[in-house]
């Protein structure tokens, strides 16, 4: 939760008056593939492993000089992962909300790597799970928002008036998810992502 109070407050702030006559803005489209599991620890922990999912969403940007460039997100997933103890694959979609920094290198050349981190909120809206036996939904045991933290890189190329964009990145979840107790349950993630920035 107060991941989730400083995502806002930093939102507002950079939306300021202030800050937006300083400052000029952008925004663009993006989507790819996700690879997410759980890290399960405590009685009963087992082990998943990724399957793939995708990501698609929409992206601002609030420019702060040459180099920082503030970045918040929001991305529609759909993960999958599976459960080879019990034989089960486990799907869940949820909008993901990074509010990222990002610091880009190379001065003035058409294409410029790019380096993030910040925070993320996740609201998980459906989790299911597939067995032999069929398709159970899991959502009540499972908790509906997750926070985490979001560290990446990768690079844009100037192309007409925007740029074309592409990162890979790391979500760590920082909540346990379970709303039913032992094991503890933190998301994991790894995405990578294309898209451009008008």
């Amino acid at each position: 939760m107060r991941i989730f109070v400083c995502v806002v407050a930093v939102a507002l702030i950079a939306m300021t008056p202030s800050a937006a006559r300083a400052q000029s803005g952008s925004a663009g489209l993006k989507g790819g593939l996700i690879a997410a599991n759980l890290s399960t620890s405590g009685s009963g922990a087992f082990e998943t492993s990724a399957e793939a999912g995708f990501a698609l969403g929409v992206f601002g940007a609030i420019e702060f000089g040459a180099i920082a460039r503030l970045q918040p997100e929001v991305l529609i997933t759909q993960q999958r992962f599976a459960i080879s103890l019990v034989g089960a694959t486990v799907k869940s979609r949820a909008v993901a909300v990074p509010l990222l920094m990002h610091l880009r290198f190379g001065g003035d050349r058409r294409v410029r790597p790019v380096v993030f981190a910040g925070p993320q909120v996740s609201f998980i809206s459906k989790v299911t799970q597939q067995a032999a036996l069929g398709e159970t939904d899991i959502s009540d045991s499972i908790a509906g928002v997750d926070t985490g933290l979001t560290v990446g890189a990768g690079f844009e190329a100037a192309a007409g008036r925007g740029a074309f964009v592409v990162d890979a990145r790391a979500t760590f979840g920082l909540k346990d998810l379970s709303e039913t107790g032992p094991p503890a349950l933190k998301s994991r993630a790894f995405l990578l992502l294309a898209g451009y920035r008008f």
